[in-house]
């Protein structure tokens, strides 16, 4: 686990630290990277990469968690349109096409949608917009409806990722829209 502090050291390095072992990844997966490489390549310490997370997936989860929190900030929750709310994810995240590639490269995906699924099943604005949904299906079949919904959105893109990217954002709306 990742040190969750907001503090702008802790924040600073476990940046450097995670750009680095995104560098690196595009050459070696992760098994084949070290510590001492990733602190080398950004100048931080084996002392503040053991202060601020434990070993090199927890790198990984604190990237994945910025990502997905800086596209969830980035919707217009306040639209209440499925629309709108779906191709902006998605307008997001193909502005950050090396990252996701690396993911899939890696085989990181599976990672990324666990993690993303998580944060947007917590999130205020999307349980706004589902209340409906979760009050007709009942708090039971909440998680599967999260799941479904989510899972296959983020399976969407892994697909996407894997075929470079070749749908627009509102094309890929249009698909997962089509099966919610």
């Amino acid at each position: 686990m990742y040190n969750s502090s907001t503090h702008k050291q802790v924040i600073y390095s476990l940046n450097s630290l995670s750009n680095s072992l995104f560098y690196l990844l595009l050459d070696r997966d992760i098994n084949d990277i070290t510590i001492t490489e990733v602190c080398a390549n950004s100048d931080i310490t084996r002392k503040t990469f053991y202060r601020n997370c434990e070993e090199l997936i927890d790198l990984i989860y604190f990237r994945i968690d910025t990502e997905i929190n800086e596209s969830i900030m980035s919707v217009n929750w306040q639209s209440h349109e499925p629309h709108n709310i779906v191709t902006s994810f998605y307008r997001y995240w193909l502005n950050k096409k090396s990252f996701l590639s690396i993911l899939y490269k890696r085989n990181l995906f599976p990672r990324f949608s666990e993690r993303f699924i998580a944060r947007l099943s917590a999130n205020q604005d999307y349980l706004d917009i589902t209340k409906t949904i979760f009050d007709r299906l009942g708090p039971e079949k909440k998680e599967y409806y999260n799941f479904f919904i989510m899972g296959g959105g983020t399976q969407l893109m892994e697909k996407w990722t894997s075929r470079d990217f070749d749908l627009t954002p509102e094309e890929l709306c249009e698909i997962y829209l089509h099966f919610r």
